[in-house]
């Protein structure tokens, strides 16, 4: 019976550190004794402290490598069940970074790509890929066998927000706040900075009423106008006392994916807002009646003001419906079984 399972990463950073942080403790409340195994940096694993690591996977029935391009461990590793978690659109980024990146960083990256296509051409297919999104997993062209585990949310966040909301002392305003925020990777996937100022732009003249756009984290302090206000990146605390003071907060990835910052507004009583593409409307699991949600910028201002506005024929139900819905269909036990599926079924 699989007991134990390592989770193998050389990135502790943003995203990345939180859907291990949470891999894990979802994966404990199963019973499963899980280990994080970080390893260096240096693509070709010389580290002595590496090595040994890598050796002693053997003790693990099922290990999963967080990071979209594996460790070259995963060549020889023998474990039984082998996944691979991927967390973006993996040639898009390296192409990004081949084009953005300093003299070492390109190097590193076109390394990288010439690992990844060896590794598809002569290494072992993994038992299994793990995805956040149907849109990601079609993007990265993998078979349809794949495991889709949106983001979710632990019970132990359930009870932290409720408690978290319930010592809010939030002052009043006549200002409409507005937030969003800009992780430390660019994709296409999501809305950049010119979208969320050209959005300010159309709530000028829709919205009946003084309003601001706070963009937290983003670098590009030369876009700024009067409506739209960039912050640096904060501490937890700072930023979720933001977020609940805050009367809605604009979701950036585009296809059906919501984040988990937009998970945590949800939970905090805030409304969400996104742009959804067209052609990938019919998988989102959500509705206007949770999510405030538009194809185009001139569309999802329009809703934006409507909700304001307090308009009767508004679809958008409040808050609270977003609050229910996340208990519901995003909770941990609401859409972990094809995951624990995938990693128990070779181990009978």
């Amino acid at each position: 019976m699989l007991r134990t399972i390592a989770v193998v990463t050389t990135n502790g950073r943003g995203g990345v550190a939180t859907a291990i942080n949470k891999l894990c403790r979802g994966l404990r409340l199963e019973g499963f004794d899980v280990r994080i195994c970080l390893l260096g940096n240096n693509l070709l694993r010389a580290a002595y402290k590496d090595a040994l690591l890598m050796k002693s996977f053997a003790k693990f029935d099922a290990v999963i490598y967080m990071n979209s391009t594996p460790a070259p461990d995963y060549v020889i590793n023998r474990v039984p069940i082998k996944a691979i978690f991927i967390h973006g659109l993996i040639d898009e980024e390296i192409v990004n970074s081949v084009r953005h990146a300093n003299l070492s960083g390109k190097i590193r990256s076109l390394f990288t790509l010439i690992y990844r296509e060896a590794l598809k051409l002569t290494g072992p297919a993994p038992d299994f890929y793990i995805y956040q999104s149907e849109s990601m997993r079609m993007a990265n062209y993998c078979d349809s066998d794949s495991v889709v585990l949106p983001q979710y949310i632990l019970p132990s966040e359930i009870k932290y927000f409720q408690t978290f909301v319930s010592k809010l002392s939030i002052p009043e305003t006549h200002n409409f706040t507005i937030l969003t925020y800009f992780p430390l990777v660019e994709s296409s996937r999501l809305l950049r900075t010119n979208h969320i100022i050209k959005l300010a732009e159309l709530l000028t003249y829709s919205l009946k009423r003084e309003f601001q756009i706070i963009i937290v984290g983003a670098p590009f302090t030369g876009y700024l106008t009067d409506r739209v206000k960039v912050m640096d990146f904060l501490h937890r605390d700072d930023f979720l006392n933001l977020l609940a003071s805050s009367d809605l907060y604009i979701e950036r990835c585009t296809d059906e994916e919501l984040g988990y910052t937009a998970l945590e507004a949800g939970l905090l009583g805030v409304p969400v807002a996104k742009i959804t593409r067209q052609s990938v409307l019919g998988r989102c699991d959500y509705s206007n009646e949770q999510v405030i949600n538009s194809t185009s910028l001139k569309g999802l201002a329009e809703q934006i003001s409507d909700y304001c506005s307090g308009s009767v024929s508004s679809p958008y139900k409040g808050p609270k419906n977003m609050k229910e819905w996340l208990i519901g269909h995003r909770s941990w036990d609401a859409v972990k079984r094809p995951l624990l599926r995938r990693l128990t079924e070779y181990s009978n």
